[in-house]
């Protein structure tokens, strides 16, 4: 796809926020961030795009959005054990 083909602005439900550090491991992953200097913070949303997709788009990325969901559940049970 073209980023030029992406809408100015995205509006949606944020479902977890990811805190990142710049590295070269990072910028493999995130491409579209490269630009960013190294050791620079920022956060990744994740955000529900399910009122904003097909369901046919959303039944090819289901596997993904559930192991997404498992791994949040996990680590939220983990922070909880930990208090």
């Amino acid at each position: 796809g073209e980023y030029g083909k992406l809408p100015k602005e995205l509006r949606g439900r944020v479902v977890d926020l990811e805190h990142c550090v710049q590295s070269d491991e990072v910028r493999k992953r995130h491409r579209p961030l490269e630009h960013l200097p190294l050791s620079c913070e920022f956060q990744l949303a994740e955000v529900d795009m399910s009122p904003l997709v097909s369901k046919d788009v959303l039944r090819v990325f289901a596997p993904k959005f559930k192991e997404r969901a498992d791994a949040r559940r996990k680590q939220e049970k983990r922070d909880a054990q930990a208090r």
